[in-house]
């Protein structure tokens, strides 16, 4: 005897019904979603995308709708606020690269890394070194806690505080 399974399910803002296990074939697999595949009722699928994305004419694909003051995670379809981008502690791991083998100093890199993105997308190898904090905002060799960032007033000799802000 066949049975199907059926759960009700909530993410996010979507509540979705999740048809039988035993759907054959996929209606997601040859749909080619780039964000999420979501299953109807009636069995066939639709594609949509996650929070602060929306979906492209295409139908498939996933368009950023992140603020100026996000970075925008490509891969994973993250708006991450842009002060966790190039927020890790790199000096402490110069240091150890000398005297460790490189197997471990990969060990190390991971101990440290602020990998907000999932994917290492936000620490690129260019990154400078970060000397704050993690969750504050570096501009320069100075350290501004987050509320500080496009409130009106500038706290950083560079200006970085007051750049990309959504002005109204």
């Amino acid at each position: 005897m066949r049975r199907n399974l059926y759960f009700n399910c909530s993410v996010a803002a979507f509540t979705f019904l999740l048809i039988s296990l035993t759907v054959k074939p996929n209606p997601c697999k040859d749909k080619g979603c780039k964000g999420l595949c979501l299953l109807t009722p009636n069995r066939s699928a639709v594609c949509a995308c996650p929070d602060d994305f929306i979906l492209a004419s295409d139908g498939v694909s996933c368009i950023a709708n992140c603020s100026s003051s996000h970075f925008v995670c490509p891969h994973t379809y993250k708006c991450i606020p842009m002060w966790w981008k190039c927020d890790t502690r790199v000096c402490t791991l110069f240091v150890h690269r000398a005297i460790l083998s490189e197997y471990k100093y990969t060990i190390l890199k991971d101990l440290f890394l602020q990998d907000d993105c999932g994917d290492n997308w936000d620490e690129p190898e260019d990154c400078p070194s970060f000397h704050c904090v993690p969750g504050q905002f570096q501009c320069g060799t100075e350290c501004i806690h987050p509320s500080n960032i496009c409130d009106g007033r500038i706290q950083c000799k560079n200006k970085e505080d007051e750049k990309d802000c959504d002005r109204v």
